[in-house]
C-alpha cells in the first residue's frame, strides 16, 4: 500500500531536542510516519554530525536541509524593517529553501504539506496544496509580555515585534486550510483568525518519563532551554524573589537549574544553593533526584513541556497560574499554584514539610498527564485533521 505522500517544513533541524518547537516537531513526524511517506525540509542553522543524521534517518523517509549563516540572517531581518513582517520571519527565511520545496512539490506532487510556526509560512505561500499550520503558540501576545518586563530600549522592539506578530498572525492563517494551537489559552489570544483552529496539545513520552526511586539529593529543580528568555525570567525572579525567603528557614537548601546554553544572567546565579549544570544528557537524572519542580513562569506563552516531563515522572510541581492556565491541572490535588514569592514559599515549605502529600500531588499529576497528554493521544487528533484533506 502506497503511503499519503507528506511535506513536512520547519523552521530548524528537530534534533537535538533542546528547544520546545524542536521536541513537539520530533514527536509529530515520529508519530505520523507509520501512516505517511515524510519529506522534511528545515533550515540548518549550525553544524550537524552523523549521530543527528541518523537519527533524523529514523523518523522520516527523506529529508532536504539548508543551511543558512549569520549574514544572509542580518540581511533578511533588516529588510523586514521596511516591509512590515516580523523580524523573525526574515530571521528564518531561506530562498533557497524556498526553491527546494517549491521544486519538490512540482516533482513529488505532495497530498499535504504542514508548517511548523509561522515563520515557515513564506516558504508555501502560493503553492496549491492543501496546507496546515502549527502556530504552537502564540507568538504576539508572548512579545507583548516579554515588552512588560524588559527595559525601555527592548520594550520597544518588543512593541513592534508583537503588532507585527499580530497582524502576521491573522494574514497567513488564511493561507492555510487549518491552523493549530498548544492551548486554549493561547487560542484565546488570536482571537483573529481566519480560519479553524484546533487545540495540539504537546505530549510526554510516559514510558521514557516515569518514575525512578532514585535518592532525593535535590530540593528543587526547573529545567528547560537557559538562553530562552522566559525561562531566564522565571530562574531571576524566582533566584532574587524567592530564594532568600528559602534560605532563612533552609541555609542548605539547593535549587538546580539543569538545561542547555544558560544566559549569562543565569550563570550569574550560580552559589552553594544554586546549582547550574548547562546541558545535560538526560535529564530524568535531575527530576528523578529532585523532591520539587518549581517553574514559576513570568512571561511567554504555550504548554512548558517541563511541567509535562516532570509530572510524568512524579514529581511534585508548584508553577504560576500563567503557565497553569495553559495545562489545565487542579490545584491542590494536582498542582500548587504561586503567583507572589510569600506563595511560592508557603507551598514549597508545604512540600518540604509533608512527605505524603509530596507523593499525593505527585501521583494525581502523573494521573492527569497520562490521560490527557500522551503523545499518541495528540498524534489521534492530528491525524484526523490531516484526513479530511486527502
Amino acid at each position: 500500500m502506497i503511503k499519503p505522500s507528506l511535506f513536512i517544513i520547519l523552521p530548524r533541524v528537530p534534533y537535538p531536542l533542546e528547544k520546545g518547537d524542536k521536541l513537539r516537531a520530533y514527536h509529530i513526524i515520529k508519530g505520523l510516519k507509520k501512516e505517511f511517506h515524510i519529506h522534511l525540509f528545515a533550515l540548518q542553522h549550525e553544524p550537524i554530525d552523523q549521530s543527528t543524521r541518523d537519527e533524523i534517518a529514523e523518523i522520516c523517509d527523506t529529508y532536504d536541509f539548508v543551511k543558512t549563516s549569520w549574514l544572509r540572517i542580518f540581511f533578511n531581518t533588516f529588510l523586514n524593517i521596511f516591509n512590515g513582517k516580523p523580524f523573525q520571519v526574515g530571521y528564518f527565511f531561506h530562498s533557497g529553501l524556498k526553491r527546494k520545496i517549491h521544486r519538490a512539490v512540482k516533482e513529488e506532487n505532495p497530498t499535504l504539506i504542514f508548517c511548523q510556526l509561522l515563520r515557515t509560512a513564506e516558504y508555501v505561500k502560493n503553492i496549491n496544496v492543501p496546507k496546515l499550520l502549527d502556530f504552537q503558540d502564540a507568538f504576539s501576545k508572548g512579545m507583548k509580555r516579554r515588552a512588560e518586563t524588559s527595559s525601555p530600549f527592548i520594550r520597544w522592539f518588543y512593541g513592534i515585534e508583537g503588532r507585527r506578530l499580530a497582524r502576521y498572525e491573522q494574514k497567513v492563517s488564511g493561507w492555510f486550510n487549518n491552523t493549530f494551537i498548544i492551548s486554549e489559552q493561547d487560542r484565546e489570544a488570536m482571537p483573529e483568525l481566519k480560519n479553524e483552529s484546533c487545540v495540539l496539545r504537546n505530549g510526554v513520552d510516559m514510558n521514557y518519563y516515569s518514575p525512578q526511586n532514585n535518592k532525593q539529593k535535590y530540593d528543587l529543580l526547573f529545567v528547560g532551554n537557559m538562553s530562552y528568555a522566559p525561562n531566564v525570567n522565571a530562574v531571576v525572579y524566582f533566584a532574587k524573589n524567592v530564594m532568600p525567603l528559602l534560605l532563612e528557614k533552609y541555609p542548605k537548601l539547593q535549587f538546580v537549574i539543569a538545561g542547555a546554553n544558560p544566559h549569562a544572567k543565569v550563570k550569574m546565579l550560580a552559589s552553594d544553593n544554586i546549582i547550574i549544570t548547562g546541558w545535560a544528557d538526560d535529564l530524568r537524572e535531575y527530576y528523578s533526584c529532585s523532591k520539587i519542580f518549581v517553574a514559576p513562569m513570568q512571561i511567554g506563552t504555550g504548554l512548558q513541556n517541563k511541567l509535562l516531563e516532570a509530572m510524568a515522572m512524579a514529581v511534585p510541581c508548584i508553577t504560576s497560574s500563567l503557565a497553569n492556565n495553559a495545562l489545565g491541572a487542579d490545584a491542590p490535588k494536582e498542582i500548587l499554584i504561586a503567583d507572589k514569592p510569600e506563595e511560592y514559599l508557603a507551598a514549597i515549605v508545604r512540600l518540604l514539610e509533608n512527605e505524603q502529600e509530596r507523593n499525593q500531588i505527585a501521583a494525581a499529576g502523573r494521573l492527569l498527564i497520562q490521560q490527557n497528554y500522551s503523545w499518541e493521544n495528540q498524534i489521534s487528533v492530528l491525524k484526523n485533521i490531516i484526513y479530511r484533506y486527502l
